[in-house]
């Protein structure tokens, strides 16, 4: 059985993908067969049959009791749904997801990422203040918070104010201190902006 996961993963990556849903569908059993059967589901909807996709997601996520593996489904799915900009049926998927497993970080987290992406900055904001009132040293909501009021409103002394908690809590992070630079470039504070993007820039060159 792990054979044929392998050969399939295999099949996958030469973007032959109807050969590896056939190499999928013969792991019957085994640590490998939530994952083949999830990896059918997105092999189906790279093919285009997004609703076969969506259908087999929605029958593996019925099938399962295991809570942890149910939130996982549900962000693969969207992962799908995003990765062919399909923004609403993605924030409908997440919403369900989040009726179902309240208060869960990672679904509040990918939600305010499309909501970002959707212009819908408040829908943003609040899912990443839900997610720092439950995991307040969480690094990715302070920075990504930050750099949002930052970029897309005037609220420029908080997000200094997240960012800096966030570089406090990973200080050589780049992305962390690119949002340093952006606020600092957006409070005219020219000197201090080049400081945080050059030493960005010597640790990831973007």
């Amino acid at each position: 059985m792990d054979a044929s996961y392998y050969l399939g993963r295999i099949a996958e990556r030469r973007e032959q993908y109807n050969e590896a849903i056939s190499w999928y569908l013969r792991v019957s059993e085994g640590e490998y067969l939530l994952e083949a059967q999830t990896r059918i589901a997105i092999m189906m909807a790279k093919l285009g049959y997004l609703p076969k996709a969506r259908e087999q997601f929605s029958m593996l996520r019925q099938e399962l009791d295991n809570a942890e593996q149910r939130i996982k489904l549900y962000l693969k799915d969207f992962v799908v749904l995003e990765e062919l900009e399909q923004y609403e049926q993605a924030m409908n998927l997440l919403t369900r997801g989040l009726d179902e497993f309240p208060g869960n970080t990672d679904i509040l987290y990918s939600r305010a990422m499309l909501s970002e992406k959707m212009d819908r900055v408040d829908l943003m904001e609040r899912d990443l203040l839900r997610v720092l009132e439950i995991a307040p040293g969480n690094v990715a909501a302070l920075n990504t918070l930050g750099y949002t009021l930052a970029d897309r409103t005037d609220r420029y002394s908080e997000a200094l104010v997240y960012i800096q908690k966030a570089l406090q809590a990973q200080p050589d992070d780049p992305a962390i201190l690119d949002s340093m630079g952006w606020v600092q470039y957006r409070l005219g504070n020219f000197d201090e902006a080049e400081h945080y993007l050059r030493r960005a820039n010597a640790l990831i060159d973007d």
